[in-house]
């Protein structure tokens, strides 16, 4: 596990995030939400992009697990989120998963998404339960319809 990286929010992914922002509310890039969450400290909003792939759809309703990368996963905390896109804003609720429900979702996350990989100790090819074993420090939330 010593070669893997630890996440570090620099001066450049700020400005990306936030020049990244207005476009994902107007709709402009394809595929990409805002998920809006209350933080660890208090009166805090945080931010995040989210791919409509990323995740696990569930079959009740619109509901999915997904698996955040960077500082806004170690902010994020179970409660109300609004998802944004295209102007048009929609309340959830976010619920944090067990290890075991984390496993395939972060091994699916992954493989999606290849920029996440020098995080993980577990490889793309690696079973669902060495995923699960990270899930400590790679939360994965569900999206919960209100």
């Amino acid at each position: 596990m010593s070669d893997v990286r630890s996440f570090h929010m620099t001066t450049a992914r700020r400005i990306n995030d936030r020049l990244m922002r207005p476009l994902i509310r107007l709709g402009v890039v394809p595929g990409t939400y805002l998920l809006t969450f209350a933080a660890a400290r208090p009166g805090y909003r945080g931010a995040t992009r989210l791919r409509s792939s990323t995740g696990i759809k569930g079959g009740d309703g619109w509901s999915l697990r997904m698996a955040m990368w960077g500082g806004c996963a170690t902010r994020a905390r179970p409660g109300r989120v609004t998802l944004t896109r295209r102007g048009h804003g929609v309340e959830y609720t976010l619920r944090e998963v067990s290890p075991d429900e984390a496993g395939a979702v972060l091994k699916g996350y992954v493989s999606q998404a290849k920029v996440t990989r020098p995080y993980f100790a577990a490889r793309p090819d690696a079973s669902a339960a060495e995923f699960a074993a990270e899930a400590d420090r790679h939360p994965v939330f569900e999206v919960i319809a209100v």
